[in-house]
């Protein structure tokens, strides 16, 4: 159960957007992550709903617990990408993970349901490839085994970015490493188009844009998705013409 035993001066020093009363109130004792009953709003998630960059960089600086969902099951770093603040963004995440391993990393994130919040992170991680991909799949597994509901778009992401890596990695073997067959590149075609079929019937997304028909090593995908997934998987196409693995 979320914590409710808020202390009023901190609430009152966010709404008047004050750095020097809120501080007081922490010093007093405020518990920065109790939870407001009205929208199960933190103190942090507060000041950010608001805009004030010094109360919320003072908040971040007390360890708060940045796992806390309000009443939209939103994390502050997630209302933080929503307000368009990505140096917050990065200031929560580097706080959060400090330290941590990377698949506890995407693991984590992978739970929550923000896809720019996953990117930025991973940007921040600065894994090569092959570690990018090791960790994702682990991190993946680990959501499989504890049977963790992910976000579609998320499962989409993942599915994707590790059809790229491995498409980008073969183009750069050596000539002598067996190509895939057709076969195997229609079975991994039909996974990519099954999880787009998937998101179009769960009608995930607002914003859609209207597809031209592809025509992919024999399958013919004429549908619907999001913007942001049309150019991941423009770009996972991309890489499978350039090494020839659709022809």
């Amino acid at each position: 159960m979320p914590e409710v035993t808020c202390y009023a001066p901190l609430r009152n020093a966010i709404s008047l957007e004050s750095a020097i009363l809120a501080r007081n109130a922490i010093v007093q004792g405020a518990n920065i992550n109790c939870q407001y009953p009205d929208d199960w709003n933190t103190p942090l998630q507060m000041a950010i709903a608001g805009g004030c960059q010094p109360i919320v960089e003072l908040l971040i600086s007390h360890n708060p617990d940045l796992g806390l969902v309000n009443g939209a099951n939103l994390t502050a770093a997630e209302m933080a990408q929503e307000a368009g603040e990505v140096s917050w963004v990065r200031t929560m995440i580097e706080a959060e993970f400090k330290g941590c391993d990377p698949v506890d990393v995407l693991y984590e994130l992978l739970k929550r349901r923000s896809l720019k919040v996953l990117e930025l992170a991973i940007e921040m991680l600065n894994l090569s490839k092959n570690n990018l991909a090791r960790s994702l799949a682990k991190a993946w597994n680990k959501v499989e085994v504890m049977n963790v509901k992910v976000e579609s778009e998320l499962e989409l992401f993942v599915h994707l970015t590790l059809l790229r890596i491995d498409y980008e990695e073969f183009g750069g073997a050596k000539i002598s490493v067996k190509k895939m067959t057709d076969e195997e590149v229609e079975q991994r075609m039909q996974l990519v188009l099954r999880e787009i079929n998937q998101l179009e019937t769960e009608q995930f997304y607002t914003m859609q844009l209207e597809m031209d028909t592809w025509k992919c090593s024999g399958f013919w995908l004429n549908s619907t998705i999001s913007i942001r997934m049309f150019a991941i998987f423009k770009e996972t196409l991309s890489f499978m013409l350039r090494y020839r693995m659709i022809v």
